[in-house]
């Protein structure tokens, strides 16, 4: 860790302009003959869904990778870039003034600062307090307020590596030769932080809960403890007959967020269900993210659907203080190990889940909700499932990076893209340490992270999951497909120590053995199945429902 000093200057000042990155950056003069550089970061979507993932400088460099001077830290350069009125210029003048003053402090009590210690560090912690509320007050104000600085600027981070892109998907990050130069650091599943091996069932959920400790803080985020009560409201019911002459029952429900303590936001969550009206008890419920499977109701089961939108939006920036991760902390900015989208659509399910355990007339046994989603909602999903025990089983489709991808396999989506401003919503603001090039703390990569996906998959153990890819080009090389086998090959081990069937993989051998072949389902409640597709779960949903059928018992169907 670096000096108090530098904690300081680096923090103040990125605080300072952490509001004002809307501005464009000056860019630097290039080179006689080349090109400027370019602008922006996070950006184009290619084939599949990926994002090019653009570095970013933060506050006190360059926007999204390219070669850019810093904005000057002056008020004049500042009013004059944005045009500031007066009244604008009066309620920011007094932050600059307040960290000029600190700057000066710091400078004539550094030797007290080496001596007095706790002290003269709690006088900073109050600076540094006091200039974030100040910043977020000339944000609102201005207009300007983005998450993704603030919260390197919270980090002490100064610059992330560039995202890779996926417009081009050959050539380096895209070979299967080199992607793993962080095996040696894989994290051991089976391995207590003690250092003990986890040879018996009841020693894993010791294990469970060190490895869920690693992902809320560094990863995926915490639920805080005051998330407002949902109230859910039948809001209508429909009846039909399918095809092939199922009759069902169909309600739409409207999940109400209290906003008694914040008024200003509300949140609504939208979902929907589908049963067969002649079931003869409660049945299964097959649940997506935003879709549904009508294949479910011959088999007795029920599908239904979650609209993650509706209880936080896909996006960073101003969006985090909005939702229900910006009603829970009242309009204010997240902490670093304060939840993202994934977990906070995984809240949502929760709180459905929650409906169907007290409202027995629903028709839906609570203990067999299985989760479905694609891409990033196959990140939700895996989340989902690992987070709360009641989830029945999931269907995880083409998850890649963030979801059941190795973050140590280095082929396609990567940490850097999680990390820059297209996709870093979806984590938790700590995993930003993960890209970065420059900080107080130095640099990190993915292979300083004390957790991987497979312990993910893990989390999920005894109960029934289902990986899921298509394959190229409709479900591109970005999706990292074999770095998906390779952690269910690694989470295997679990399963197995409790009794259920998984890939017959050795461990070891998780990065040369052979993908099996498209459209062989392997394992047993750990399976994998890739499909002929593309990227969509849809021909891996009737072979899904027939597999999960054998774990979860639907009732029979009436005449």
């Amino acid at each position: 860790m670096k000096t108090s000093k530098s904690i300081c200057a680096l923090s103040a000042a990125s605080l300072l302009l952490a509001f004002a990155t809307s501005l464009p950056a000056q860019p630097a003069a290039p080179a006689d003959g080349a090109a400027p550089a370019a602008r922006g970061a996070g950006g184009a979507r290619a084939g599949g869904g990926a994002r090019a993932g653009g570095g970013a400088r933060g506050a006190l460099g360059a926007r999204g990778g390219a070669a850019a001077a810093p904005v000057p830290l002056t008020i004049e350069s500042l009013t004059t870039a944005l045009t500031l009125t007066e009244a604008q210029v009066a309620t920011i003048k007094p932050l600059f003034d307040q960290i000029d003053q600190a700057q000066q402090d710091l400078t004539t009590k550094q030797a007290v600062a080496s001596t007095a210690g706790t002290d003269f560090r709690t006088r900073l912690a109050t600076i540094f307090t006091d200039a974030q509320k100040k910043t977020i007050g000339a944000a609102d104000l201005l207009g300007t307020y983005n998450d993704h600085p603030y919260m390197m600027a919270q980090l002490g981070i100064t610059a992330l590596r560039p995202g890779k892109s996926g417009s081009n998907q050959n050539g380096p990050g895209f070979i299967l030769e080199t992607a793993n130069p962080w095996k040696d650091t894989m994290p051991d599943v089976m391995k207590m932080k003690n250092g003990a091996k986890v040879t018996r069932a009841n020693q894993w959920p010791a294990r469970r809960k060190e490895i869920l400790e690693d992902f809320e803080r560094e990863v995926y985020g915490r639920i805080p403890a005051n998330v407002p009560k949902v109230t859910w409201v039948v809001t209508g019911a429909t009846a039909a007959v399918t095809a092939d002459g199922i009759p069902t029952i169909t309600r739409q429900l409207i999940g109400r967020v209290d906003n008694s303590a914040y008024p200003a936001i509300s949140v609504n969550i939208q979902a929907s269900y589908t049963i067969p009206a002649n079931a003869t008890g409660p049945v299964p419920l097959f649940l997506s993210f935003g879709g549904g499977a009508q294949q479910a109701y011959a088999r007795g089961w029920g599908s239904g659907s979650i609209q993650p939108g509706s209880i936080q939006a896909d996006s960073g920036g101003n969006s985090l203080r909005q939702g229900i991760i910006g009603l829970t902390n009242k309009g204010q900015p997240r902490k670093p190990d304060d939840w993202g989208s994934l977990r906070a659509w995984g809240w949502g399910v929760s709180k459905l889940i929650d409906y169907f355990e007290q409202h027995p007339e629903a028709g839906v046994n609570p203990r067999a909700v299985t989760i479905e989603g694609v891409s990033r909602y196959g990140k939700a999903a895996i989340v989902t499932m690992a987070f709360d025990e009641r989830v029945a089983s999931a269907l995880v489709a083409s998850s890649g990076e963030g979801g059941a991808k190795l973050h140590r396999h280095d082929f396609g989506e990567a940490v850097e893209n999680l990390t820059a401003t297209g996709e870093y919503h979806w984590m938790s603001g700590s995993f930003l340490k993960y890209g970065a090039s420059e900080a107080v703390f130095g640099k990190k990569d993915a292979g300083d992270l004390p957790v991987d996906s497979h312990e993910l998959i893990a989390l999920c153990a005894p109960r029934p999951v289902f990986i899921s890819y298509g394959i190229e080009p409709g479900d591109p090389k970005w999706v990292g497909a074999a770095g998906s086998y390779m952690a269910t090959i690694l989470a295997s081990p679990v399963y197995k120590l409790l009794g259920k069937k998984a890939l017959d993989v050795n461990p070891a051998d998780y990065i040369t053995a052979p993908m099996p072949a498209v459209q062989q389902l392997v394992g047993g409640e750990l399976a994998w199945r890739q499909h002929e597709g593309g990227h969509t779960s849809g021909p891996n949903v009737v072979p899904f429902l027939e597999w999960a059928s054998t774990y979860i018992k639907a009732p029979a169907l009436g005449q």
